[in-house]
Protein backbone atom coordinates (compact mmCIF):
# COMPACT_ATOMS: atom_id res chain seq x y z
CA UNK A 1 0.00 0.00 0.00
CA UNK A 2 3.09 2.32 -0.68
CA UNK A 3 2.62 3.52 2.92
CA UNK A 4 5.76 5.66 2.68
CA UNK A 5 6.66 6.85 -1.08
CA UNK A 6 8.78 9.90 -2.91
CA UNK A 7 8.35 11.85 1.14
CA UNK A 8 9.11 15.65 0.01
CA UNK A 9 12.64 16.31 1.85
CA UNK A 10 11.17 19.74 2.90
CA UNK A 11 9.81 17.79 6.29
CA UNK A 12 12.21 16.22 6.82
CA UNK A 13 13.50 18.35 9.65
CA UNK A 14 10.12 19.73 11.25
CA UNK A 15 9.25 19.37 14.61
CA UNK A 16 8.77 16.20 16.24
CA UNK A 17 5.28 17.15 17.51
CA UNK A 18 2.92 19.26 15.16
CA UNK A 19 -0.80 19.38 15.67
CA UNK A 20 -2.98 17.65 12.80
CA UNK A 21 -4.26 19.62 10.40
CA UNK A 22 -7.98 19.37 9.13
CA UNK A 23 -6.97 16.61 6.28
CA UNK A 24 -4.93 14.47 8.76
CA UNK A 25 -7.88 14.85 11.73
CA UNK A 26 -9.93 13.60 8.73
CA UNK A 27 -7.90 10.63 7.80
CA UNK A 28 -7.38 9.24 11.39
CA UNK A 29 -11.23 9.66 12.46
CA UNK A 30 -11.24 7.31 9.71
CA UNK A 31 -8.72 4.78 10.82
CA UNK A 32 -10.69 5.56 14.04
CA UNK A 33 -14.00 4.33 13.27
CA UNK A 34 -12.54 1.53 10.92
CA UNK A 35 -10.38 0.08 13.86
CA UNK A 36 -13.20 0.53 16.11
CA UNK A 37 -15.33 -1.64 13.33
CA UNK A 38 -12.65 -4.47 13.35
CA UNK A 39 -12.25 -4.61 16.78
CA UNK A 40 -16.14 -5.09 17.25
CA UNK A 41 -16.12 -7.79 14.58
CA UNK A 42 -13.14 -9.83 16.25
CA UNK A 43 -14.57 -9.80 19.71
CA UNK A 44 -18.26 -10.17 19.12
CA UNK A 45 -18.95 -11.87 16.25
CA UNK A 46 -19.32 -14.91 18.18
CA UNK A 47 -20.76 -13.81 20.29
CA UNK A 48 -23.67 -12.27 18.02
CA UNK A 49 -23.48 -15.58 16.36
CA UNK A 50 -24.89 -17.81 19.37
CA UNK A 51 -26.93 -15.26 21.18
CA UNK A 52 -28.80 -13.39 18.40
CA UNK A 53 -28.70 -15.40 15.05
CA UNK A 54 -28.82 -18.67 17.12
CA UNK A 55 -26.45 -20.55 14.93
CA UNK A 56 -25.11 -24.04 16.76
CA UNK A 57 -21.62 -23.42 18.79
CA UNK A 58 -19.84 -25.07 16.46
CA UNK A 59 -21.10 -22.79 13.86
CA UNK A 60 -20.72 -20.09 15.68
CA UNK A 61 -16.75 -19.43 14.78
CA UNK A 62 -18.18 -19.12 10.64
CA UNK A 63 -18.76 -15.77 11.10
CA UNK A 64 -15.54 -14.50 12.41
CA UNK A 65 -13.86 -16.76 9.93
CA UNK A 66 -15.61 -14.70 7.20
CA UNK A 67 -14.81 -12.09 8.62
CA UNK A 68 -10.67 -12.49 8.47
CA UNK A 69 -11.06 -14.50 4.90
CA UNK A 70 -12.82 -11.33 3.45
CA UNK A 71 -9.91 -8.98 5.47
CA UNK A 72 -7.34 -11.29 4.11
CA UNK A 73 -8.59 -11.31 0.13
CA UNK A 74 -9.74 -7.47 0.25
CA UNK A 75 -6.14 -6.56 1.36
CA UNK A 76 -4.30 -8.97 -1.31
CA UNK A 77 -6.41 -7.72 -3.97
CA UNK A 78 -6.34 -4.18 -2.41
CA UNK A 79 -3.54 -2.16 -4.44
CA UNK A 80 -5.10 -3.30 -7.81
CA UNK A 81 -8.50 -1.80 -6.50
CA UNK A 82 -6.68 1.17 -5.42
CA UNK A 83 -5.15 2.24 -8.57
CA UNK A 84 -8.10 1.18 -10.50
CA UNK A 85 -10.94 3.34 -8.59
CA UNK A 86 -8.18 6.15 -6.67
CA UNK A 87 -8.23 6.65 -2.55
CA UNK A 88 -11.32 8.25 -2.54
CA UNK A 89 -14.09 5.94 -4.37
CA UNK A 90 -12.28 3.03 -3.19
CA UNK A 91 -13.01 4.62 0.54
CA UNK A 92 -16.59 5.51 0.08
CA UNK A 93 -17.53 2.22 -1.66
CA UNK A 94 -15.50 -0.06 1.19
CA UNK A 95 -17.27 2.52 3.74
CA UNK A 96 -20.99 1.29 2.06
CA UNK A 97 -20.31 -2.35 1.48
CA UNK A 98 -19.16 -1.92 5.15
CA UNK A 99 -22.38 -0.63 6.84
CA UNK A 100 -24.65 -2.07 4.26
CA UNK A 101 -22.88 -5.66 5.68
CA UNK A 102 -23.89 -5.18 8.70
CA UNK A 103 -27.00 -3.89 7.93
CA UNK A 104 -27.93 -7.08 6.67
CA UNK A 105 -26.42 -9.11 9.29
CA UNK A 106 -28.21 -7.27 12.11
CA UNK A 107 -31.51 -6.97 10.13
CA UNK A 108 -32.05 -10.25 8.66
CA UNK A 109 -31.43 -13.13 11.94
CA UNK A 110 -30.28 -15.89 10.30
CA UNK A 111 -27.10 -17.29 10.78
CA UNK A 112 -25.97 -18.00 7.02
CA UNK A 113 -27.19 -14.54 6.44
CA UNK A 114 -25.07 -13.21 9.41
CA UNK A 115 -22.10 -15.12 8.10
CA UNK A 116 -22.48 -13.57 4.66
CA UNK A 117 -23.32 -9.83 5.87
CA UNK A 118 -19.71 -10.34 8.19
CA UNK A 119 -18.24 -11.23 5.18
CA UNK A 120 -19.12 -8.03 3.27
CA UNK A 121 -18.29 -6.45 6.55
CA UNK A 122 -14.62 -7.64 6.02
CA UNK A 123 -14.21 -6.67 2.38
CA UNK A 124 -15.48 -3.06 3.02
CA UNK A 125 -13.17 -3.01 6.08
CA UNK A 126 -9.85 -4.46 4.39
CA UNK A 127 -8.33 -1.54 2.71
CA UNK A 128 -9.21 1.85 4.87
CA UNK A 129 -6.69 1.42 7.21
CA UNK A 130 -4.05 1.33 4.80
CA UNK A 131 -4.84 3.46 2.25
CA UNK A 132 -5.65 6.29 5.90
CA UNK A 133 -2.16 4.73 6.79
CA UNK A 134 -0.52 5.77 3.15
CA UNK A 135 -1.99 9.18 2.60
CA UNK A 136 -0.71 10.14 6.44
CA UNK A 137 2.49 8.87 5.07
CA UNK A 138 2.67 10.39 1.80
CA UNK A 139 1.27 14.45 3.33
CA UNK A 140 2.81 17.24 1.95
CA UNK A 141 2.32 19.27 4.94
CA UNK A 142 3.79 17.19 7.70
CA UNK A 143 6.76 14.66 7.69
CA UNK A 144 5.87 10.75 6.84
CA UNK A 145 6.90 10.02 10.72
CA UNK A 146 4.79 12.72 12.41
CA UNK A 147 1.71 12.00 9.90
CA UNK A 148 1.40 8.29 10.57
CA UNK A 149 1.86 8.77 14.03
CA UNK A 150 -0.92 11.19 14.32
CA UNK A 151 -3.07 8.66 12.21
CA UNK A 152 -2.06 5.72 14.25
CA UNK A 153 -2.50 7.04 17.72
CA UNK A 154 -6.32 8.09 16.52
CA UNK A 155 -6.29 5.09 14.50
CA UNK A 156 -5.60 2.76 17.72
CA UNK A 157 -7.80 4.59 20.32
CA UNK A 158 -10.82 2.88 18.46
CA UNK A 159 -9.64 -0.89 18.32
CA UNK A 160 -8.10 -0.63 21.75
CA UNK A 161 -11.41 1.44 23.46
CA UNK A 162 -14.26 0.18 21.15
CA UNK A 163 -14.85 -3.03 21.87
CA UNK A 164 -15.19 -2.48 25.81
CA UNK A 165 -17.62 0.60 24.80
CA UNK A 166 -19.53 -1.83 22.87
CA UNK A 167 -19.79 -4.14 25.48
CA UNK A 168 -21.17 -1.66 27.74
CA UNK A 169 -23.73 -0.67 25.23
CA UNK A 170 -24.22 -4.41 24.65
CA UNK A 171 -24.92 -5.14 28.58
CA UNK A 172 -27.58 -1.79 28.32
CA UNK A 173 -29.74 -4.04 25.54
CA UNK A 174 -28.15 -6.55 23.53
CA UNK A 175 -25.40 -7.33 21.11
CA UNK A 176 -27.14 -6.20 18.31
CA UNK A 177 -28.31 -3.02 19.56
CA UNK A 178 -24.90 -1.76 20.45
CA UNK A 179 -23.20 -3.05 16.89
CA UNK A 180 -25.98 -0.50 15.73
CA UNK A 181 -23.10 2.20 17.18
CA UNK A 182 -20.56 0.21 14.49
CA UNK A 183 -22.72 0.75 12.01
CA UNK A 184 -23.36 4.53 12.99
CA UNK A 185 -19.17 4.73 12.97
CA UNK A 186 -19.58 2.47 8.93
CA UNK A 187 -21.69 5.89 8.06
CA UNK A 188 -19.24 8.32 9.71
CA UNK A 189 -16.27 7.34 7.70
CA UNK A 190 -18.11 6.77 4.65
CA UNK A 191 -19.46 11.17 5.09
CA UNK A 192 -15.52 11.63 5.78
CA UNK A 193 -14.16 9.47 2.99
CA UNK A 194 -16.27 11.52 0.62
CA UNK A 195 -16.06 15.13 2.03
CA UNK A 196 -12.14 14.35 2.15
CA UNK A 197 -9.69 16.44 -0.11
CA UNK A 198 -6.11 15.69 -0.48
CA UNK A 199 -4.21 19.05 0.32
CA UNK A 200 -2.70 20.67 -1.87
Amino acid sequence: YHLVHDAPQSNADGPAFQLPNAAMVSIGVIAFCCMTGEGAMADWTTNFMESISKSPKAMAPLGLSAFALAMTLGRILGDRARAHFGDKKLMVGCGLISAAGLAIALWWIDPYVSIAGFFLVGIGLSVIVPIAYSIAGNSTDVSPGVGLAMVTTVGYTGFLFGPPVIGFFADLSDIRMALLFVMALFVVMTVLSYRYKRPG
